[in-house]
């Protein structure tokens, strides 16, 4: 069953995990996300959490969170429609020049640290959870898990492996790590396999 959100017209089911359903809905002519919270999910303190988060952050790589609320006993969200075309499709043309390597990273870069200048962690970054405007401008599509910096519990921080200690890396590393992966996509101009003894979701 459609949601009907009053102010939302042209509902329409664009996706859907294990967390949440995402509809396209339009509002007074702006094309939005309006994302559920999937009742056999039971994560509405993350739900919430991460509203509070992206509210907050008012940066431009990340999409402007408009309001927040109960639909017949589900949690909602509305957030700004995100256009562009995929990753995935950008690397189609072949590997980025350095000079927009560069510049592409350190927009993102900046994003990540006003997350966890906030004490947060995005945790669910790759490359399908990013956008590229028509500006040439990359956009995350949303702030991700929002997980607490310092949680020691690795339901709800996943970590990577310190090759040469073999131990656990930091939590914070966790996203710098995912960046790092992303920049090489992008240099080498097609997604490359993950390397023995990463960890890529603990969920």
């Amino acid at each position: 069953m459609q949601p009907d959100i009053p102010g939302l017209e042209q509902i329409e089911e664009i996706g859907r995990n294990y967390q949440l359903v995402g509809y396209r809905a339009l509002r007074q002519g702006r094309e939005l996300v309006l994302e559920l919270l999937r009742p056999e999910c039971g994560e509405v303190e993350w739900f919430f959490r991460s509203v509070a988060v992206a509210t907050q952050l008012s940066h431009p790589a990340f999409p402007v969170h408009l309001e927040s609320g109960w639909w017949k006993g589900q949690p909602y969200r509305l957030r700004e429609y995100v256009r562009g075309r995929t990753v995935k499709q950008l690397l189609s043309d072949g590997p980025l020049t350095e000079e927009r390597l560069v510049a592409l990273i350190h927009a993102l870069a900046s994003g990540l640290a006003a997350l966890h200048q906030r004490g947060y962690q995005h945790q669910e970054l790759h490359l399908d959870e990013l956008r590229v405007e028509r500006s040439g401008v990359f956009r995350f599509l949303s702030a991700g898990r929002c997980a607490r910096q310092g949680v020691p519990n690795p339901a709800e921080a996943p970590f990577y492996l310190d090759e040469d200690s073999g131990e656990m890396a930091p939590l914070g590393s966790y996203d710098v790590y995912c960046l790092g992966r992303i920049a090489l996509d992008l240099a080498v101009g097609y997604p490359l396999e993950e390397p023995a003894g990463a960890i890529p979701h603990l969920k």
